[in-house]
């Protein structure tokens, strides 16, 4: 889907692309100020929400998967390698504030261990992979397998946190 989206907008001006944007965060506001508490808690508001809240799923969609896959690797293209993960520090903080459970904390420490990991921060990422495994055991299986901490998986520090 990206691929058609990237080849259906390429040739845009930018300032189109800005105005589609700024529409699509309005009508998401829109979207989600019509819903109510109960809705945005509930898990079983739509059919593929596969337990999950559903505030979770609008955070992810509108904010995480657009910072981690699209933003913050533009920054980096770029050499602005310090501003990406000021993005992502910034983001991980006020995502942090929707909820204080520990599979959401882990959650959030993970993507930005995902992050350090991609940018070559290898303490920091080992720092919080090892947070976000803690907080979030269920993390563990797929963080075996993410080709964003292919980097780290030799390290040491990250053999020992699967008893390697």
């Amino acid at each position: 889907m990206n691929a058609r989206e990237f080849e259906e907008y390429r040739d845009r001006p930018w300032s189109e692309i800005l105005e589609q944007a700024a529409e699509a965060t309005r009508q998401l506001v829109e979207q989600v100020e019509g819903r109510s508490e109960v809705e945005l808690r509930g898990t079983e508001t739509l059919p593929w929400q596969e337990g999950r809240p559903l505030w979770r799923l609008i955070a992810g969609s509108s904010y995480i998967h657009p910072m981690t896959m699209h933003l913050a690797p533009i920054y980096v293209e770029r050499g602005e390698k310090e501003y990406a993960t000021e993005l992502q520090r910034e983001g991980a903080e006020l995502l942090g504030e929707l909820d204080e459970g520990e599979s959401w904390q882990g959650l959030v420490r993970y993507n930005l261990a995902c992050h350090y990991a991609l940018v070559g921060e290898v303490t920091e990422a080992l720092e919080k992979l090892r947070e976000a495994l803690g907080l979030n055991p269920g993390l563990t299986e797929w963080s075996q397998e993410d080709p964003d901490l292919a980097s780290i998986r030799e390290e040491p520090d990250y053999q020992a946190l699967y008893g390697k």
